[in-house]
C-alpha cells in the first residue's frame, strides 16, 4: 500500500485547555505543511493543498501523534470519513512504539524514537524559540522548513523500522488493529460532545448546594471543641479525630499596645500555638499507619472501611469528598474546556496505560460518576437527536473464562447462568440475596476478575474483609480453574524474570513479561512491597501478584477487544450513506457512545452497531487467528442526554 508521511507546524495560540496548537481554537493556523512521498519532500505554506491532495488518496498516512495532523487537515477540507470509507489507513508512530515496548513507551516523542531507528535529533533552535515565547509564525521560514523536513525524514525511518520490528515480533496485526481504533479516536475527538450551558448552570447550583449540605453533615459529627479550629482538608487533623491524637493550631492573643505611630494606644496581637488532645474513636489497621508516628491514612478506602464500622463522620466526610470532587472536576472545570463551537473535545489517550486500555483528559469523559445528574449537560448535536450507548456486559468475566479455560465458568456463560447469584447463594445460603448483597457480590467478582485481593475488594465494596474472603472462596470453589490460572500467571512472571538494569533505589530489580493471545506483551517490574507486609517477606522487593492476574484480562477485554470493535464500527459506519447522521462521540472502557440524528435513526443505528459489535469473535479469528468461542453480550441504550442513557 502506498504511503505518505505527514507533518504540520502550527501556531500555539490556545485559549482552551492545555493542548498546544489545537485545531479547535480558531486563533490557531497552520504555518507550514509537509509531505514525504516516494522519497520526495514537499513543504508548502498552510495545509489546504495537502488536504485536497489527500481527498484523492487511498493509502496509508504515516505520522507522529497523527491525530493532531488529522484534526488540522479536516479543518482545512480533508474529507476524513470518505477517506476511511474507501479503505484509507494510518500509522501513528507513537502508538506503534507503545505496543512494541509492551506499553512501557508512553507518549513517545519523535526525539525519543528517531535515534532508535537510525534517525537524528531535532534542531534545538526551534524548541528554544518556542520556549522563549516566539510564535511559530514569527520564526525564520527557512529554518522552520528545514526543521519540518527533518521531522518527515525521521518519521519515515521510524515507521519503516517499526514495521520491521513488528513483523519480527508477530505484533503487526495488533498494531494494525490499534491503528483502526486510532481512526475512531480521531473521529471522537473531532466530533466532541455538545454542552447544554443552561443545564450546566443548573447542575453547578445543585452540586454547590449538595456539597454545602454534606459539609454541614460533617460538622454535625465533630466534637464542639474542634469546630472553630479544624481544617477538614488536613489529613493529620482528620486522623486525630478518628484515631486520636493532637491537633495544634494558632490562637491570636493580646500582646500589649502600640506605643507610637498611628495605632498608638491600640491593642497588639500575636499568634500563640495551642493544642488539643482527642481520644481514639476507632482502632486503626496496621497498614493505615503513615510515615508520621501516630498519624494514620484517611484516604477514601479508609473512610469506607470506617463507615462500614458505623462511623457517621467517616460516611459524611466520604460523601463530602465525592461531591467536592464532582463539583471541582466537572461543574467548575467544564466551562473552561468548552470550545467556541460549544463542544468539549476531550483528549483520548491510546498510549497511557499498562494494558492498552484508553484514558481520557480535558475533560475526563471516562470518569463521569455513574448515575450522576452532571451527565444531563451532555446532549446531542442534532435537533431532536439521541445518544446511543453500546455496552459489553460482563466482558471481563467472559474474557477471564476464555483465558483461564475454566470449564464451569464457560458452561455458566454459555447457559446464561447469573454468575453473581451462583456465587452469592454460597455466601448467603438458604435465601434470596437482597439487592445490596447482590451488588456486593458483583463488585467483588468483577474485582476478582482483575486480580484484586480480599483487603482491596473489601474496601472497594465497603464490606468486611471476612465477607470479601467468603465471596472469593465461593467464586474459586465454583470455578477452581480460575484460581489455577491466577496461580499460573503469577508463577510464570516469576519464572521468566530477568535483571535488565532496573533498580529500586540502589537495589537491582527484575523485569518480566506475559504475552496475550493477540500478541500484546505485558511488562512487570519488581517494586518495593507495601510497608505493612514487608516483615513477612524474605525479599521486600518483588512482583505485585495482582498485576499478572489483572493485566491480561484488562488488556484483552478493554485494551484489545473494545478498541478493535470501535475501529470496526467506525470503518463500517464510514461506508454507509448515513454516516454524517451518526457520529461516534466517546468510548468508556467497555462501552461506545454515538450521537444520532433523530429517534428513528438512533433505533436503526443501535441495531446496526449491536450487530457489528457482536462480530468481535469473527474479527479476532480473522485478525489474530483466535477462536474466541464465547458469546459477547452487547446491549444498547438510548436517551436525549447522557444521563438518560445512563438510566436505561
Amino acid at each position: 500500500m502506498p504511503h505518505i508521511v505527514l507533518d504540520l507546524e502550527t501556531t500555539v495560540k490556545n485559549t482552551v485547555g492545555s493542548n498546544k496548537g489545537s485545531a479547535f481554537c480558531p486563533e490557531n493556523f497552520v504555518v507550514l505543511g509537509g509531505t514525504l512521498q516516494d522519497g520526495v519532500v514537499n513543504i508548502r505554506p498552510g495545509a489546504k493543498e495537502i488536504a485536497y491532495l489527500l481527498n484523492d488518496f487511498t493509502g496509508l498516512l504515516v505520522g507522529q501523534n497523527l491525530k493532531f495532523d488529522l484534526h488540522w487537515l479536516r479543518r482545512e477540507g480533508f474529507n476524513f470519513r470518505a477517506f476511511v470509507g474507501r479503505g484509507g489507513k494510518i500509522w501513528s508512530c507513537d502508538i506503534a512504539e507503545y505496543v512494541l515496548s509492551a506499553q512501557e513507551s508512553k507518549f513517545a516523542s519523535l526525539d525519543d524514537l528517531a535515534p532508535k531507528y537510525g534517525g537524528t535529533l531535532k534542531d534545538n533552535r526551534i524548541k528554544e524559540l518556542w520556549d522563549a515565547g516566539v510564535g511559530t509564525e514569527a520564526m525564520d521560514a527557512d529554518m522552520l522548513a528545514e526543521y519540518l523536513k527533518n521531522d518527515l525524514l525521521n518519521t519515515e525511518k521510524v515507521y519503516l523500522g517499526q514495521v520491521e520490528a513488528a513483523t519480527k515480533s508477530g505484533q503487526l496485526p495488533l498494531i494494525e488493529a490499534m491503528m483502526e481504533a486510532a481512526l475512531a479516536v480521531a473521529e471522537i475527538e473531532w466530533n466532541g460532545m455538545p454542552i447544554d450551558l443552561g443545564e450546566l448552570d443548573t447542575q453547578t447550583v445543585r452540586l454547590f448546594n449538595a456539597r454545602e449540605g454534606a459539609m454541614d453533615a460533617v460538622l454535625r459529627e465533630l466534637p464542639p471543641e474542634v469546630l472553630s479550629i479544624l481544617n477538614i482538608g488536613s489529613p493529620k487533623q482528620v486522623s486525630a479525630i478518628l484515631f486520636g491524637g493532637t491537633i495544634t493550631y494558632d490562637e491570636k492573643v493580646e500582646a500589649g499596645t502600640f506605643k507610637t505611630g498611628p495605632k498608638a494606644g491600640q491593642p497588639k496581637f500575636k499568634n500563640e500555638e495551642r493544642s488539643i488532645v482527642l481520644p481514639r474513636l476507632f482502632e486503626p489497621e496496621p497498614h493505615w499507619q503513615t510515615k508520621t508516628s501516630g498519624v494514620y491514612s484517611v484516604a477514601d478506602d479508609v473512610l469506607e472501611a470506617l463507615a462500614a464500622r458505623g462511623s457517621e463522620f467517616a460516611k459524611a466526610l466520604r460523601t463530602y469528598r465525592e461531591l467536592d470532587k464532582e463539583y471541582s472536576t466537572y461543574a467548575e472545570s467544564l466551562p473552561g474546556l468548552i470550545y467556541p463551537d460549544g463542544n468539549v473535545h476531550p483528549n483520548l489517550h491510546q498510549t497511557s496505560t499498562n494494558t492498552g486500555r484508553l484514558s481520557s483528559s480535558e475533560p475526563n469523559l471516562q470518569n463521569q460518576p455513574t448515575g450522576s445528574e452532571i451527565k444531563r449537560v451532555f446532549k446531542s448535536r442534532f435537533p431532536n437527536g439521541r445518544l446511543v450507548s453500546l455496552d459489553f456486559k460482563q466482558l471481563e468475566v467472559i474474557v477471564l473464562a476464555y483465558l483461564s479455560g475454566d470449564r464451569k465458568l464457560r458452561e455458566d456463560i454459555l447457559n446464561g447462568v447469573d454468575i453473581h447469584n451462583a456465587t452469592g447463594t454460597v455466601v448467603f445460603p438458604g435465601r434470596d440475596m437482597t439487592k445490596a448483597e447482590r451488588r456486593t457480590v458483583k463488585t467483588v467478582v468483577f474485582g476478582l476478575a482483575y486480580g484484586g485481593g480480599a483487603k482491596t475488594l473489601a474496601q472497594q465494596a465497603s464490606i468486611s474483609e471476612r465477607l470479601a474472603s467468603d465471596v472469593i472462596t465461593a467464586f474459586y470453589s465454583r470455578y477452581p480453574e480460575v484460581k489455577e490460572y491466577h496461580q499460573r500467571v503469577v508463577r510464570e512472571v516469576e519464572e521468566k524474570a530477568e535483571y535488565a538494569g532496573d533498580r529500586v533505589g540502589e537495589t537491582p530489580c527484575r523485569r518480566s513479561y506475559l504475552t496475550g493471545p493477540t500478541g500484546r506483551k505485558y511488562l512487570f517490574v519488581e517494586g518495593l512491597a507495601p510497608e505493612e507486609i514487608r516483615h513477612k517477606l524474605r525479599n521486600p522487593i518483588n512482583f505485585t501478584p495482582t498485576k499478572p492476574k489483572n493485566y491480561p484480562v484488562q488488556g484483552l477485554a478493554t485494551g484489545d477487544i473494545v478498541p478493535m470493535v470501535l475501529g470496526h464500527i467506525f470503518r463500517t459506519l464510514c461506508a454507509r450513506p448515513w454516516k454524517e447522521k451518526v457520529r461516534v462521540v466517546n468510548t468508556i472502557h467497555d462501552s461506545i457512545v454515538l450521537d444520532c440524528e433523530g429517534e428513528d435513526r438512533a433505533e436503526a443505528a443501535s441495531r446496526a452497531i449491536q450487530g457489528w459489535a457482536q462480530e468481535a469473535p469473527a474479527l479476532l479469528r480473522e485478525r489474530f487467528g483466535i477462536e474466541f468461542d464465547l458469546p459477547l453480550l452487547v446491549e444498547c441504550s438510548i436517551g436525549s442526554t447522557w444521563y438518560e442513557v445512563d438510566q436505561e
